[in-house]
């Protein structure tokens, strides 16, 4: 993973390492698929394929274009884009445990999610969690 991403990752902006400027068309794809993957987030059944049905490409033009805009494959940009919200549910208080974080965001295995969210971040999901007040 480019070190860029782990700097900025709750931005989640651009990733490439080429420095260019980036067309309207360009930042409208990387829009249209966040929103298709914050729609598709929770179900972690649904598969880039079926996503780029809703985006309207074929999976390999948003296989390139994602990976000429990011650096990353639209796979791995999603899993970071399912951290993030995990990340931001976890540091907000709307997920209780590390489990239902990673249930809400489409991890069906809470420990792969662990393992996944500490490499990421360099600390585990658990520290984020929220003491209950009583």
């Amino acid at each position: 993973m480019p070190a860029k991403a782990r700097k900025d990752s709750s931005s989640l902006l651009l990733l490439s390492t080429q420095g260019r400027e980036y067309s309207d068309e360009e930042l409208l794809l990387l829009r249209q698929f966040r929103q298709v993957a914050g729609q598709i987030m929770a179900n972690p059944f649904i598969t880039i394929a079926s996503a780029t049905k809703l985006i309207g490409l074929s999976e390999r033009t948003l296989y390139r274009k994602c990976k000429e805009l990011t650096g990353l494959t639209p796979a791995t940009y999603l899993r970071l884009l399912r951290l993030d919200r995990a990340r931001e549910l976890l540091l907000s208080g709307e997920a209780a445990t590390v489990a239902e974080a990673a249930f809400a965001v489409g991890f069906e295995d809470t420990d792969y999610f662990a393992r996944v969210f500490y490499r990421h971040y360099g600390q585990r999901a658990s520290e984020l969690l929220r003491p209950a007040t009583t």
